[in-house]
């Protein structure tokens, strides 16, 4: 396989997961999993007091955390896509490195 290919492959990977991953964190909880509301319910109540600002919930905090997953996917995906129509170069080289490690 040629290397733009396996590019636009990982790319593609990248964005349906980032998807998925914007599904599932906006996905509402079915009401028969009860334990698992409980939980929600549990940290949506909890406050944790940040270094700076004001104090935020668990589920804040995490949704937060999802969020910036989804968008550093979603920029991963986008770079390797810009990469692949890309000559090879060092430069090039030393980018994938980055995002491979970031990934």
């Amino acid at each position: 396989m040629n290397r733009p290919l396996l590019l636009r492959v990982a790319a593609t990977l990248a964005l349906i997961t980032a998807l998925g991953h914007i599904a599932g964190t906006l996905m509402p909880i079915p009401a028969e999993q009860t334990a698992m509301l409980a939980t929600v319910e549990t940290m949506k109540a909890t406050q944790v007091p940040m270094p700076i600002g004001s104090p935020r919930t668990y589920m804040q905090i995490l949704d937060g955390n999802n969020f910036s997953t989804s968008l550093l996917l979603l920029l991963c995906a986008a770079q390797l896509f810009a990469i692949a129509g890309t000559p090879r170069q060092a430069a090039t080289n030393r980018v994938l490195m980055v995002t491979a490690a970031a990934l």
